[in-house]
């Protein structure tokens, strides 16, 4: 088995649907659209990753309904409950320069303009507006991520985080 660092998780398959075996599906890309740019998602299980290609994705309320090949009823999609869904990461589209993928910047240190280490990041939070890192050190610290703002720079070489923030606010 490949380690789990190959995989990113990607959505999370809810419940099923209705007895023909669609499945309910939360989507954690951003847009929830782009999880439909992955034919093939995979989910764990007993230590391995199991292949499910899907059929067919439909919005339903503010998730989806899919149809993977081969869950043909209630009964099979219903082992299926709860399961978070992934993909290869080497399937994610390239980012240019300056752009990252959130799980890509979770454990990275976080220093401010005079420095100080804050903490590291170990969260990101979708506001809606801007999404804003959560950092944990002496204390739990919440940061939007505004380039040239908030955020100078990002060292994914040295993985530290510069801010334009005080270590008291």
């Amino acid at each position: 088995m490949k380690s789990k660092d190959s995989f990113r998780c990607v959505g999370k398959i809810l419940s099923p649907f209705g007895v023909r075996g669609s499945l309910r599906f939360k989507s954690f890309t951003s847009p929830k659209e782009n999880i439909l740019r992955f034919p093939n998602l995979l989910i764990e299980e007993d230590d391995s990753f199991i292949n499910l290609t899907v059929c067919e994705f439909r919005n339903y309320k503010s998730i989806f309904l899919v149809d993977f090949h081969d869950i043909v009823d209630r009964s099979l999609a219903s082992l299926y409950t709860n399961k978070f869904v992934f993909i290869k990461k080497e399937a994610l589209p390239f980012l240019p320069k300056g752009k990252f993928y959130w799980e890509d910047l979770i454990g990275f240190k976080v220093v401010n303009m005079e420095n100080r280490e804050l903490g590291r990041v170990i969260d990101f939070i979708e506001t809606g507006s801007k999404d804003v890192m959560r950092i944990l050190g002496s204390k739990e610290i919440f940061i939007p991520f505004v380039w040239n703002h908030y955020v100078l720079m990002v060292n994914d070489m040295e993985k530290i985080i510069n801010v334009d923030w005080e270590q008291d606010w």
